[in-house]
């Protein structure tokens, strides 16, 4: 019960600093605009395009690997493991 209050202590305050920030505001401005937050740049379209890409080919890439490695190691255990269960 404890760990449940300081987590959630912990997860509101965060969300307290980020917004007192404008962090959000500035996240959404950089996503959808491409201006980058503390200055007054834009990025152009085939810039924000390329960068969008990337994230989405690490994201599934992490993904992919992931389940990859978790699927090696469950067919990589001994027999007797396997059979424990």
């Amino acid at each position: 019960m404890q760990k449940t209050i300081l987590y959630t202590s912990l997860i509101a305050s965060s969300v307290l600093i980020l917004d007192s920030m404008n962090a959000f505001n500035e996240l959404a401005f950089f996503l959808i605009a491409g201006k980058i937050p503390g200055t007054t740049l834009y990025l152009d379209a085939s810039t924000m395009l390329s960068l969008s890409v990337l994230m989405v080919g690490l994201v599934f890439g992490r993904l992919v690997a992931a389940s990859i490695r978790r699927q090696q190691a469950q067919y990589s255990q001994p027999k007797a493991a396997t059979l424990a269960r």
